[in-house]
């Protein structure tokens, strides 16, 4: 891969971190649902209009657009079926032994906790299923979309097949069809992804702004239809667009970025994945300080104070990965290796 697209890469993900980070450190109300219900109700610029802004609006595209590169990624260079072998053992490395090595972390972090009991039986189902690491619902379905590989490279193979199957895509979300263990949005974003790397490079390699410019003027028009009652009404075509959009918004990102100006990526903002992993603890530790020290947003003050803590999440979740990082490296290589999939 060329290093100016590797550091496009590398500067995307770090985004789209951040972007996740926000989207799990509200605390303007229970959970996100509840943040954008309130904010329907109160001024622009609000506490809870800001935090649902970047929550909702901007956030929920984070891991649809962590889904669109690993597509991307993956088919970008896949010239056959022989290939398979060695992507799923590249794969085994960088996702499913971290995958079972945070999950299993979680597990005894909570055993400790004396929330659950030690049961080889439990272990094996938190490993597998993410029982106590609620974030890494993406990487469960990530791979599988990696093991579904030899189905849409067939699909992919011929120009006129593959874009015929994205529409088939967009009639099972309007649809509201249900896969089996496969969620049917991560799968449109993951081969959303796989179509740009396969037959788009033009768009994200050479920054053709043809294309950034139609998903400019698009986006304002899908989010003018979602708050329309003909569309929104309707069950499918309110998940369609709302499916729609955030595959659009990180792809606007992914042909915005210039990578040839983009400047020189450090190292604490390389591994995005280590980053991933370890925010959700912290912002969980933060929110049991919040609940500890009384804060709810019953006043405008307090609802500062909360819109704070807030926006220094990221900022903090960065630190302390850099930290936790340059020591595990320094320290024990071996499993910051396992952690993090040897990035």
């Amino acid at each position: 891969m060329p290093e100016r697209l590797s550091n496009k890469i590398y500067f995307y993900s770090f985004l789209l971190s951040l972007l996740v980070i926000l989207v799990h450190a509200e605390n303007l109300a229970p959970d996100n649902l509840g943040l954008q219900e309130l904010a329907a109700g109160v001024p622009l610029l609000s506490a809870v209009s800001v935090e649902n802004f970047f929550s909702n609006t901007l956030g929920q595209a984070a891991v649809p657009g962590f889904f669109l590169l690993s597509g991307c990624l993956f088919f970008r260079s896949f010239g056959s079926l022989g290939e398979l072998p060695r992507k799923w053992g590249k794969r085994a490395y960088r996702l499913l032994l971290p995958y079972c090595a945070w999950n299993s972390l979680c597990y005894l972090f909570f055993v400790l906790l004396g929330r659950t009991a030690f049961s080889g039986a439990l272990w094996l189902d938190a490993v597998i299923h993410y029982r106590w690491n609620p974030v890494f619902w993406y990487l469960y379905q990530l791979l599988l979309l990696q093991l579904s590989a030899p189905l849409l490279y067939l699909l992919l193979r011929r120009r006129t097949a593959a874009f015929f199957a994205f529409l088939c895509l967009l009639g099972l979300i309007y649809s509201r069809c249900s896969l089996p263990y496969l969620n049917a949005d991560a799968l449109l974003y993951y081969y959303a992804g796989a179509l740009l790397g396969r037959y788009g490079g033009r768009f994200y390699e050479e920054r053709d702004g043809r294309l950034a410019g139609g998903l400019l003027l698009l986006l304002p028009l899908l989010l003018y239809l979602r708050g329309v009652p003909v569309m929104s009404g309707n069950a499918g075509f309110s998940v369609l667009l709302t499916v729609l959009y955030r595959l659009l918004l990180p792809l606007l990102l992914l042909l915005l970025l210039p990578m040839e100006k983009l400047p020189r990526v450090p190292g604490w903002m390389k591994n995005s994945f280590f980053l991933y992993a370890l925010h959700y603890p912290v912002v969980r530790a933060v929110s049991w300080g919040i609940r500890a020290f009384g804060l709810t947003p019953a006043s405008p003050l307090q609802s500062g104070i909360l819109l704070l803590v807030y926006f220094l999440l990221p900022p903090l979740c960065v630190f302390l990965s850099a930290v936790l990082t340059d020591f595990l490296r320094k320290r024990l290589p071996l499993l910051f290796s396992l952690l993090s999939g040897g990035r």
